[in-house]
């Protein structure tokens, strides 16, 4: 059940928009996401339009919707998160709470590449870190886990903290899947 989200369509005015909120102890019920998504509206309509005269928020819907597992979406997601667009707790936090609501072409530039580079520097994805790892077993990137292995278990910590102490890659866990992107 938890590999799902549930899609929140909110219509504030002329202004129709789409949330994707993770099912999860604090939003298994359809309430709770809907809750969540007015609470994203809320912010990113203080972000993106603030001196927009007020309007009620109707919810058009709420649907509960499979997992989504997409690469590019990842990376979408992840480039945003550089950004600062999506920060720590959630919620949307765009051009303005970095003092650039004038720059918007600037932090898009910056967006789109960041975005790029990732997309050029992906390393491995999958639904898990083990996935992602087992996946690259036979790759030229892959990855030796019989030191990781006690038994017939995998410390998945342990395989965590090695790949990240060296500080050249980067791994994301994002709501469409890992990405374990190289920096260097």
């Amino acid at each position: 059940m938890f590999d799902s989200h549930w899609r929140v369509t909110l219509q504030q005015g002329d202004l129709i928009s789409t949330y994707t909120v993770p099912v999860s102890p604090p939003c298994f019920r359809a309430s709770d996401a809907e809750r969540e998504a007015r609470r994203l509206h809320a912010l990113m309509a203080r972000e993106e339009f603030p001196r927009a005269p007020w309007a009620p928020v109707r919810c058009l819907g709420v649907r509960h919707m499979r997992e989504v597992l997409c690469r590019e979406r990842a990376l979408a997601w992840a480039a945003l998160k550089s950004c600062g667009a999506i920060p720590v707790g959630g919620g949307w936090a765009g051009p303005t709470a970095r003092g650039e609501l004038n720059l918007r072409a600037v932090w898009r530039q910056e967006l789109t590449e960041i975005h790029a580079r990732y997309r050029e520097h992906v390393i491995g994805f999958g639904r898990t870190l083990a996935d992602l790892l087992t996946d690259l077993k036979d790759s030229p990137a892959g990855w030796n886990l019989a030191p990781y292995t006690y038994g017939d278990e995998v410390s998945w910590p342990d395989v965590y903290a090695d790949i990240t102490s060296a500080g050249t890659t980067d791994i994301w866990h994002t709501p469409y899947g890992v990405l374990w992107i190289d920096n260097g």
